[in-house]
């Protein structure tokens, strides 16, 4: 396993074309950046027999940094389990950056799983969950400025003189392509199957829209929840915002037979101008 710390040079992909047509921000707000990439996150039981948790295998990440912060973390493969419970990858790689400028900030963080599979079976052999993966791609993005402390202090209704975007909404700060038009927010799939309770699941999309659920109920599958591109954004977009994105997220909750709760390549990003 390999981490890297740096503060120079940008790794991740930034929106170049649009820090170039920029004009400078009046002087900033204080502000920091974080930014966190996790593979996995495997907790399933079978009730009674065996138990499957398996935390983050590569995470990178960092919380408020001030300067500009590079991480990287990687792991060429991976095996645990047994007959019942089993999680094997390839490789797997995370970044997290943080770019500050006073006109213009970016933090962002990648994620990727290589040949993915994952199982449970019962007992007598019955296939209880099956998800499997050449590739899962996720990368989050938040980029903007803060406002200068005498705007920001007045509140939302002055946001409006100080935007470098016609198309924003009443923000200076953006999550993922939200206005931009940028690659900042992006799930992607290659090769991705599930099966649940025996069932596969068809038409699995490759670049699935922001919580993009799957009706299980109507393929017979109850008690579970599978939701692709999970995403969740907080903050006001003018004093701080965050994106956090999943690219899969699955529950299942089988009485007596099966509990899993498992997350597949998560990124998140933030930019907090209250520091």
């Amino acid at each position: 396993m390999a981490r890297h710390h740096g503060r120079d040079g940008a790794r991740l992909p930034v929106l170049v074309a649009v820090m170039l047509g920029m004009a400078a921000a009046p002087a900033a707000h204080a502000q920091t950046g974080s930014a966190n990439a996790a593979d996995v996150s495997v907790h399933i039981d079978l009730l009674g027999v065996a138990q499957l948790d398996v935390d983050p295998l590569a995470p990178a990440g960092f919380a408020n940094a001030t300067d500009p912060t590079y991480q990287q973390n990687s792991l060429p493969s991976y095996d645990s389990g047994g007959t019942l419970l089993h999680l094997a990858t390839g490789s797997v790689s995370a970044e997290a950056q943080y770019s500050p400028s006073v006109s213009f900030s970016i933090a962002g963080a990648n994620d990727e799983i290589h040949d993915l599979s994952l199982s449970a079976v019962s007992i007598l052999g019955d296939e209880l969950l099956s998800i499997g993966a050449n590739l899962i791609h996720v990368q989050s993005q938040v980029a903007g400025y803060c406002l200068p402390t005498r705007r920001q202090s007045r509140g939302v209704e002055d946001v409006g003189d100080t935007l470098f975007f016609s198309s924003f909404d009443a923000g200076n700060l953006s999550a993922g392509d939200d206005g931009l038009g940028s690659p900042g927010d992006d799930v992607t799939f290659d090769g991705l199957g599930i099966s649940i309770m025996g069932t596969p699941v068809p038409g699995l999309p490759t670049n699935p829209p922001p919580n993009t659920t799957v009706d299980l109920g109507a393929l017979g599958i109850g008690g579970a929840t599978l939701v692709l591109n999970e995403r969740v954004v907080t903050g006001d977009g003018v004093n701080t915002l965050t994106l956090s994105t999943n690219g899969v997220h699955l529950t299942l909750d089988e009485a007596g037979l099966v509990i899993a709760d498992v997350v597949l390549a998560h990124s998140d990003s933030a930019i907090d101008c209250t520091q």
